[in-house]
């Protein structure tokens, strides 16, 4: 066998197996050159990036999910509170969020998760403008009936 095949030998093997980073601090990286994915922590990773433990980061930027604006679109049908409620008292979590127990299992997509509970945030910020504008109303009757009490020619049952 000549050298040139034998190193091609080596170079096939070697792009099945992974290339292993000790760093200074001993931790370790597995790159595996066939999947293009790196391994921090974890021997065989699913996916481009995986660690097993924490990451530590100044910034994570999350680009691919679309962003509910729509909630405060005219059109847009807020969902009717007695709804709401029924769907908890069902299901133990507010609809389109994954139940603990689904996130134990699978854990979540964060961009998907952050804009899903944008989405419960600014509706539940209609339904306090919806409540504070019932509020201020029942407030004005409320004073418009204590000024009709003060007048004593006007009997209580009326």
């Amino acid at each position: 066998m000549t050298n040139n095949i034998k190193n091609l030998a080596y170079l096939v093997i070697l792009s099945f197996l992974p290339l292993k980073i000790v760093g200074q601090d001993k931790s370790v990286t597995n790159f595996f050159p066939k999947s293009g994915n790196v391994g921090i922590g974890i021997l065989n990773p699913l996916h481009e990036l995986e660690v097993k433990g924490v990451v530590r980061s100044e910034e994570v930027l999350v680009e691919s999910y679309p962003w509910p604006d729509f909630v405060f679109e005219a059109g847009y049908a807020l969902p009717d509170l007695r709804d709401v409620e029924r769907y908890i008292d069902e299901n133990g979590h507010l609809e389109y969020i994954p139940s603990a127990a689904v996130v134990e299992k699978n854990g979540i997509a964060v961009g998907e998760m952050s804009a899903r509970l944008l989405q419960k945030i600014e509706e539940m910020t209609l339904y306090l403008i919806e409540q504070n504008k019932q509020i201020e109303a029942l407030e004005k009757e409320v004073a418009a009936l204590k000024g009709l009490r003060q007048d004593p020619n006007i009997p209580i049952n009326q």
